[in-house]
């Protein structure tokens, strides 16, 4: 067994122990060292790319949305002033395949009896209906305007503007569109016909 030891042997038992805590500690803080220059060196590159990155993107964005156009006005919307309209031409007589002629022996509105058709104010619509199949079906139109002398006005046949103007009933509508979506389904080779209402 040990006896009590000397006060100068706990002291350096206590220098030791402090000495090699010392080292401990010096290891430790070398080796942090070295961990903060690589994390330094690391945050230098990713700010180097951020910086890389932001310039790309301030270059993108000048593409993108030139100054010039920021500041000037917004493009008119329309067609240029001057341009010539877009229609349908004018089919050729050839080309229809129906005329209907609307005439009318009495005014609509005293119920007289009209003089004949004055040419200058006949109107001529056309109406062209383009099937599913390659050939197209034209419709001329030829709706006749009368002098009233009673009632001192042009006059013309008012029932068939509805059926001229090309709004069809709903019926005939939903017929047709039933029928194109069959078509379409039989083409597509899908023979299954799902109920359509509109």
């Amino acid at each position: 067994m040990r006896g009590p030891l000397s006060p100068f042997v706990r002291m350096q038992i206590k220098i030791t122990r402090i000495e090699k805590s010392n080292e401990k500690l010096r290891e430790e803080v070398k080796e942090l060292t070295r961990e903060l220059g690589k994390s330094r060196r690391y945050i230098a590159k990713l700010e180097e790319k951020l910086q890389d990155k932001e310039l790309q993107r301030k270059e993108l964005l000048s593409y993108m949305y030139k100054p010039e156009k920021i500041s000037s006005q917004a493009k008119p919307r329309g067609k240029r002033p001057g341009a010539a309209g877009f229609h349908r031409p004018i089919p050729k007589e050839s080309d229809i395949t129906e005329t209907h002629t609307y005439t009318i022996a009495k005014c609509p509105i005293c119920k007289g009896v009209v003089g004949k058709a004055i040419e200058a104010e006949t109107a001529v619509k056309f109406e062209e209906e383009i099937t599913l199949v390659p050939r197209s079906v034209v419709r001329k139109h030829v709706i006749t305007r009368h002098w009233c002398p009673k009632c001192e006005t042009f006059v013309r046949s008012a029932d068939l503007r509805e059926k001229i103007s090309g709004s069809e009933p709903r019926e005939q509508a939903r017929e047709r569109i039933a029928s194109y979506i069959a078509l379409c389904t039989a083409r597509a080779g899908s023979w299954v016909i799902k109920y359509f209402s509109i």
